[in-house]
């Protein structure tokens, strides 16, 4: 899973945004976590979706599981 990060304000600490030029981006948020003030979002915003490229890391799952199994049997 990738990470996004998307905003942070902590108001505690004193580094609100008041001017912030940078907006809250949309993401594909697959979990959300609370912890006292703070808010944290986590996207998955990495999904290929064209076969070249699925393909492509497919061939390198599969290069990496052989040389993880190769350097087992040395």
């Amino acid at each position: 899973m990738s990470g996004q990060a998307v905003l942070h304000i902590d108001s505690c600490r004193g580094d609100f945004m008041k001017d912030a030029t940078c907006k809250p981006q949309e993401g594909n948020v697959v979990q959300t976590i609370v912890s006292g003030n703070t808010t944290i979002h986590f996207c998955d915003d990495s999904i290929q979706t064209d076969e070249a490229s699925i393909r492509n890391i497919l061939e390198r799952y599969e290069q990496i599981g052989w040389d993880i199994f190769q350097s087992q049997n040395k």
